[in-house]
């Protein structure tokens, strides 16, 4: 008995969470469709110059210390985003 009620409880639990999650999907409004992109966009781009970086430290990028430098002051750029606007 105990079983029967415990396994249609977690049967009606499992309903309400799929039925109330596709609604929410539905519902996307654009700026929240924009915000999500554009911190992905930020985040591909942190990851592509540190992706640089982690080359040259490596030695599988040549060494240019103008190149570390640009990208170094393009990380900085990223990181003083205001994360609030994306």
């Amino acid at each position: 008995m105990f079983t029967i009620r415990k396994t249609v409880t977690l049967l009606a639990l499992g309903a309400g969470i799929i039925a109330t999650t596709a609604f929410p999907a539905g519902e996307a409004d654009k700026a929240k469709t924009d915000a999500v992109g554009a911190r992905h966009a930020q985040m591909q781009m942190v990851g592509y110059h540190t992706g640089i970086l982690g080359g040259i430290a490596k030695g599988e990028i040549e060494y240019s210390s103008a190149m570390v430098d640009a990208t170094a002051q393009k990380l900085a750029a990223l990181a003083g985003m205001k994360h609030a606007t994306l």
